[in-house]
């Protein structure tokens, strides 16, 4: 999508479920819009129960900030909240604080969800709010 008038900051909340057994799922936040590969914040659910926060620098080059366990069934259906307020991200994982990562690559962008290859997922109550507080 284009920038058009997006908030800088804002609160991303959906409910995902993995609907296959291979590939990643999440949500991507920050997102550079223009041609491929402008630069991307994500938050990936991996199939074997953990995740990952990762940048994409302009050209596609990733770097994790941040790694851990679910703590629960990834095949179940996961409430996840971001919150992207400046330089600031936390994750929320039904209702409760998962982490929080500080990184001021990109301070603004489009948001959207993630299906990795192979992956099948199932969503629903994607909302976007904004100001982040």
């Amino acid at each position: 999508p284009g920038q058009g008038n997006f908030p800088d900051n804002y609160v991303i909340q959906t409910r995902i479920q993995h609907a296959s057994a291979k590939g990643d799922i999440g949500i991507y936040f920050r997102n550079q819009p223009g041609n491929q590969n402008q630069g991307v914040y994500t938050f990936l659910v991996h199939t074997n129960g953990t995740w990952t926060i990762t940048v994409y620098n302009n050209g596609g080059t990733p770097t994790d900030l941040k790694n851990g366990t679910l703590g629960v069934d990834p095949y179940g259906q996961l409430n996840l909240a971001i919150v992207a307020n400046g330089p600031q991200y936390s994750v929320y994982l039904n209702n409760n604080l998962l982490t929080t990562v500080n990184d001021g690559t990109y301070l603004q962008g489009t948001a959207g969800l993630v299906v990795g290859p192979e992956a099948t997922l199932l969503t629903n109550n994607f909302v976007l709010s904004s100001p982040a507080s």
